[in-house]
C-alpha cells in the first residue's frame, strides 16, 4: 500500500518540485524521521546488498525511489542495470568528489547523485540545471536541512525537534507556507 499525499511545490525556472509526504506499508521499520512507513519524496537512497542465490552470492546496488519502492540493479558485465526495465543505470563514482559516492542515470539522461551515506544529494536534468538536497550529520543519523536550486536559491527548509529524532515542519522559503507534523 503507498499513499501519496502533496504538501506543497515550487516552480523555478529550470524545475517544478512537488514536495510530498509518502507512506509506503513496505518502508515500516523505517522511520526517517516523521514516522514508521512515512518518508518525503525527496528522501531517496542507494545502497549495496549482496544477496546469495545457490550458494552463490550476487552484487546487487538498489535505489529506493520517491514513493519509498526499492529498485534492484544487476552486474551486466561491469554496467549495473536496473532489473524493472525502466532504464536506470548505476554508477559508482568511488573515490571521485568527497561527497559524491553514487549515481543514477535515467533513460531520459537526468542524474541522481548520492552521498557516501546513499542519500540523494544532486539532480541533474539534461540541460545541466540542478537540484540541491542539503543534509547535515547527526548522531541520530543524517537529515535533510534545505533544497536549493540551480541558482543557490533556497526552496524549502527542514525544522527538527532538539534532538534531530523527529520532522517537525517544511517550509517553502519563497512563500512561507509550512507543513507541519505532529
Amino acid at each position: 500500500l503507498t499513499f501519496i499525499s502533496n504538501i506543497g511545490g515550487e516552480a523555478t525556472e529550470n524545475y517544478n518540485l512537488q514536495l510530498n509526504l509518502v507512506y509506503n506499508s513496505n518502508n515500516t521499520e523505517n522511520k526517517h524521521k516523521i514516522s514508521n512507513g512515512w518518508r518525503l519524496n525527496v528522501m531517496q537512497q542507494v545502497d549495496t546488498e549482496g544477496v546469495t542465490q545457490m550458494e552463490e552470492t550476487q552484487d546487487y546496488r538498489y535505489y529506493i525511489d520517491s514513493d519509498g519502492t526499492k529498485h534492484y540493479f544487476y552486474n551486466d558485465n561491469g554496467t549495473y542495470k536496473d532489473e524493472d526495465n525502466l532504464g536506470y543505470v548505476y554508477t559508482s563514482v568511488g573515490s571521485g568528489s568527497d561527497l559524491i559516492r553514487h549515481k543514477i542515470t535515467t533513460k531520459d539522461k537526468a542524474v541522481l547523485s548520492f552521498d557516501s551515506s546513499g542519500f540523494l544529494r544532486l539532480l541533474e536534468d539534461p540541460n545541466g540545471n540542478t537540484m540541491r538536497f542539503n543534509y547535515t550529520a547527526h548522531a541520530s543519523g543524517n537529515y535533510i536541512t534545505s533544497i536549493t536550486d540551480t541558482d543557490n536559491t533556497v526552496l524549502f527548509n527542514f525544522t527538527y525537534d532538539a534532538g534531530i529524532t523527529k520532522l517537525l515542519s517544511v517550509t517553502n522559503a519563497r512563500s512561507g507556507q509550512t507543513a507541519s507534523f505532529i
